[in-house]
């Protein structure tokens, strides 16, 4: 049988607002030197929340981790009429370029629509003209696109003000641990914390 080190697995962390998702792995790398690391979907610099990052062997299992459906907390503000397009900030690749960078240099190009499943969609709390709303979804769903898009049913536009993911598949962001808490810890306590990279194969 192959032997895996402790730190070949998945760790599950809570990711603040402010860093890219590849800020989040590149952190990590540099903080425990470990080479090989990356991560299961992208979360926008100012989402918050779930953030599952591969260490070692376990990067073989990224695609197979990133495909799990998502779930979504996050608030919607009705702000009168306006047109919006899909965001240009997402992590689609446009000729092998995502297109959040193209957006950064101010570059806009055609957005092909794609298909994707609601499970569940419910408001929690609403208070015009803020509304709170949770939303399990399929992967590539982009949740600002969907605020968008019921702005647009309701005739009144709106845009997302926060969000934060609070599953993916079988694991939730009560599970996790800050990032800046991770960052602290010695690797011993680290490895307590790596979800084995067996037990990731057995059930990806």
């Amino acid at each position: 049988m192959q032997e895996f080190s402790p730190l070949d697995g998945a760790l599950l962390v809570d990711k603040p607002p402010g860093p890219t998702s590849h800020d989040v792995v590149d952190a990590i790398r540099r903080r425990f030197g470990i080479k090989k690391v990356g991560h299961c979907g992208t979360l926008d610099p100012n989402a918050t929340g779930l953030l599952i990052i591969v260490l070692g062997r376990a990067t073989k299992l990224s695609e197979r981790l990133m495909g799990d459906d998502k779930v979504y907390e996050g608030t919607i503000k009705f702000v009168g009429d306006q047109m919006q397009l899909p965001p240009m900030v997402s992590a689609i690749k446009k000729d092998g370029v995502p297109l959040y960078k193209l957006a950064r240099k101010g570059i806009e190009i055609e957005r092909e629509p794609r298909l994707v499943h609601i499970y569940n969609f419910r408001f929690t709390t609403c208070q015009p003209p803020l509304a709170e709303f949770c939303v399990a979804c399929t992967k590539g769903t982009y949740i600002r696109s969907l605020a968008n898009d019921l702005g647009e049913k309701l005739g009144c536009g709106a845009h997302l003000t926060a969000l934060r993911r609070t599953a993916s598949g079988r694991f939730d962001v009560a599970d996790a641990l800050k990032l800046e808490a991770i960052l602290k810890l010695p690797v011993t306590e680290l490895e307590k914390r790596v979800l084995p990279y067996l037990r990731l194969a057995a059930n990806a």
